[in-house]
Formats: C-alpha cells, sequence, structure tokens
C-alpha cells in the first residue's frame, strides 16, 4: 500500500494537468494561480526532464554591451598560426606610445626591462585589481590595455625532438618598457589605487609603477615633455616644394577640364 501511495503522489500532478485540460474543468490560472505552466507527462505519468520548463532569471542573461565590450584573453577561433618566441621591442625610436593614462585616472606602467606577459599572468592581476576595488569604489571602471595576440606552444616531458611544433597551451603579448597595462578611473581614495595595483605588480614579471593622467610620457625610462603636434600641411602651403606644387596646381580648374577627369 505504501509503494502505491507513493506512485498515485508521483502522478498526481500530471493527472491534474490533464483534466484541467477539458472543457467542464477550470482553468489553470483558477486552481493553481502563483503556478508555472503546466509540465507535460508521458504515456505513463511520469514527467519529462527534456521538456521540463526552466525558468530563466532576467538578471543572469548577458547584455549584449557586456558581450560585445568585454576583453578576451584568448581568440574565439582556435585556427592560429604558430610563432616564434621572438624579441622584446626597444624603443629607439623615442616613441612615447602607450605610455601615459589615457582613459582612467591611474595606470600601471612597466619600469624595468621589456617582459613577455602571460594571460594566465594577466587574469590573475585582473582578478586582484577588480577585486579590491569592486569592494572599495562601486561604480569605477578598470580598462585592460593589452592584446594577447602571440600563441605560445609548448611539447611534452620526454618528447623527442622533431615532429614539429608542439600544440598551442596559452597565449602571450611582448610588452616593452614604459608602457601602461592597466588603468583604473572613477571616485576613490589615492590608497585604494595604489593597493590594487600593488597586488596586481606581485602577479606579474618584472618592476612596475603607479601614475596619474597628465603625468610626462616615458621613452624607455627616461621622461620627455610631451610633443606638440606639428601642422605639416600649413608648413608645407608656405614653403612648398617643386613635387607639392606641382600637386596643388594639378588641382586647378584649368588643368582638370584638360584631364577630363
Amino acid at each position: 500500500m505504501q509503494s502505491a501511495d507513493r506512485f498515485s503522489a508521483t502522478i498526481r500532478p500530471c493527472q491534474t494537468t490533464r483534466n484541467l485540460g477539458n472543457k467542464e474543468s477550470l482553468s489553470f490560472q483558477q486552481v493553481y494561480p502563483s503556478r508555472p505552466p503546466s509540465i507535460p507527462c508521458s504515456s505513463d505519468g511520469r514527467t519529462n526532464s527534456a521538456t521540463r520548463p526552466t525558468v530563466v532569471s532576467p538578471f543572469a542573461v548577458p547584455t549584449l554591451g557586456s558581450i560585445r565590450h568585454k576583453h578576451e584573453y584568448a581568440p574565439r577561433f582556435k585556427n592560429l598560426r604558430k610563432a616564434q618566441r621572438g624579441r622584446i621591442t626597444v624603443r629607439t625610436g623615442g616613441s612615447t606610445r602607450g605610455s601615459t593614462v589615457e582613459f582612467g585616472q591611474w595606470g600601471l606602467r612597466l619600469v624595468s626591462e621589456g617582459v613577455r606577459l602571460f594571460d594566465k599572468q594577466l587574469k590573475a592581476a585582473d582578478g586582484a585589481i577588480a577585486q579590491l576595488i569592486r569592494k572599495a569604489a562601486p561604480g569605477s571602471q578598470l580598462y585592460r590595455r593589452f592584446l594577447l595576440s602571440t600563441p605560445v606552444t609548448r611539447k611534452g616531458v620526454n618528447i623527442r625532438m622533431g615532429k614539429g611544433k608542439g600544440d598551442i597551451e596559452n597565449m602571450a603579448t611582448r610588452w616593452p618598457t614604459g608602457k601602461v597595462v592597466f588603468e583604473v578611473g572613477g571616485q576613490m581614495h589615492d590608497q585604494v589605487v595604489k593597493e590594487a595595483f600593488k597586488r596586481a605588480s606581485r602577479r606579474l614579471p618584472g618592476r612596475w609603477e603607479v601614475i596619474k593622467k597628465g603625468d610626462l610620457p616615458v621613452v624607455g625610462s627616461q621622461e620627455v615633455p610631451e610633443a606638440t603636434p606639428r601642422n605639416y600641411l600649413q608648413e608645407m602651403s608656405e614653403n612648398p616644394t617643386k613635387r607639392f606644387q606641382a600637386l596643388e596646381d594639378s588641382k586647378k580648374e584649368e588643368f582638370v577640364k584638360y584631364r577630363r577627369r
């Protein structure tokens, strides 16, 4: 009797759902006003797990903006061309690109010689910064100014030489001296930013420094004054060369009609 009662209690919701489908019976909302729609049942009265409805919270669904603007530590498509180890760029030409804060108020800049940064290291540093600023300053933003574009291959232990390169294990990027890797923006105290970047620098190779927006750019480890933009077109118009003057004359109306353009 106990097993029969137990089986009847199991199929009772499905039998009730079937009876509610008749025209003479009450509607489902009148009997169960606060329950979800009926659960489909099989021929023997048992529920089917494949057809059981799943209630999805709207807050659990990622928005289009979060998917589009999230940072990727590895490319979506794994059909990559394997790369050699290479060397870290040494900026001998005086380039200051990427050495100042552009998006936030504070930045983390490399001071020592160039290093290779791997995805696991950057993920650990990213998590350390986000964990602290999320609690101390809600609404703050973390900017990631790197792109992992160099695949790193690896062969297993005790494998003979030859037979091609190994499989791609992780991704890396070559980071030269004086380049900013992370930036933070928002309303927060300076000590919070310094502590967050201190935790991140422990998880990254090399020596790092904290800079603010408005600090001078660097070439290597030497600060240089910010270069003023030059208007080369205006300078060339004031003192044109023979080639530039011929180019300007070709835009005149009589020359255009002669060329029938």
